[in-house]
Parts: C-alpha cells; structure tokens; sequence
C-alpha cells in the first residue's frame, strides 16, 4: 500500500500502446512544428525587419513549451493535465487563426517579396500543427485519471476520522456525528 501524500503517477494505468500512440502524435507534432519553423523562418528572411511576426514567433514559442509539457505527461506525469489540454486548445485556435491568415495571403498574392514557396511553407506548417494538436488533444484526453486512493473527509464526524470516503469505488456511508448513517 502506497504512503499517503506520496506523489503517484498514473503510468502503471496507462497501457504501452496507448504511450507508443501519444508518441506516435507527439513525434507529428514535432515535426509539423518544424514544418512551420523553417516557414516562417523563410519569411523572416526575406522580409529584413527583426520585428515582423512577432505574435507567429511567440505562438512557435508557446507551442514548443506546450510540446515540452505534453511530452512529460505522456511519461505519466499528470498533475497539470487539464490545464496542458485547455492551453493546447487555446494556442490550437491561434493556429487556426493565423492558418487562415496565411491561406489569404496565399491566395490573393499579397505575398510580395516574402517568396510564394515560403508563404506556401509557413501555411502548410500552420495547417498542419493545427490538425496535429487537435489529435494529441484526443490522445491525451479531456479528463484526467483518478491516480488518489487517499480518503476524503467530510461531514460532522470528520475531525474525529468517523467520516470517511473513498475515491475511486462506491461510496461509503458517512456516519454524522451522532450515529446516524448520511448517504
């Protein structure tokens, strides 16, 4: 039986094939990451201002950092996992965003000097991280494992250790203060 407050991770619950898949997505992740790195790297160039695309380098950034945590977590750790999933989402959603900028340009011209083939580049890398991250969002699910058997205690009886309940199983009755059984 494990010490309570000890730290657990869930990598016992987790099946190999289901880390082979989170890795299998978080490797096309990496490289749709790349795909859009030497895209927009190709514009940077030949755009010759150190301040144009700012806000597409800082979701780039962000995105690495959330590749980081996301690889972590397929190791078992999964203490921010929800907050992993609702960042993905939301830099997801910047991706779509600018993926739909860069179609535009794209597809009226407006490319100038930046080169069609860069421009074409950075929108496939947008286009694919996009679909990417959508997939390691399902891969790494919307709710986290219960990996806590630590009991919880509740009720009037608590400080005295009569009411208790287990996570993870049915219920337990809670006994009150004075005997009495509460559902």
């Amino acid at each position: 039986m494990a010490k309570m407050g000890a730290r657990s991770t869930n990598t016992s619950s987790r099946s190999i094939a289901q880390m082979g898949v989170g890795a299998l997505v978080l490797g096309f992740v990496f490289l749709s990451w790349c795909v859009l790195v030497g895209g927009l790297s190709a514009v940077q160039h030949r755009a010759n201002n150190r301040n144009a695309f700012e806000f597409e380098w800082w979701i780039v950034a962000f995105e690495f950092f959330l590749v980081l945590l996301a690889a972590v977590e397929l190791t078992g750790f999964r203490r921010g996992h929800s907050g992993l999933v609702a960042l993905k989402a939301v830099n997801t959603a910047l991706i779509m965003l600018y993926a739909q900028n860069w179609n535009n340009n794209r597809r009226n011209g407006a490319y100038g000097a930046y080169g069609i083939k860069a421009v074409r580049t950075t929108f496939a890398g947008f286009i694919l991280l996009a679909a990417s991250n959508a997939l390691l969002i399902l891969t790494l699910g919307t709710e986290p494992a219960h990996t806590s058997s630590a009991p919880i205690t509740t009720g009037p009886g608590a400080a005295g250790g009569q009411s208790t309940r287990t996570l993870g199983g049915a219920p337990a009755p809670l006994e009150g203060g004075n005997g009495q059984t509460v559902v």
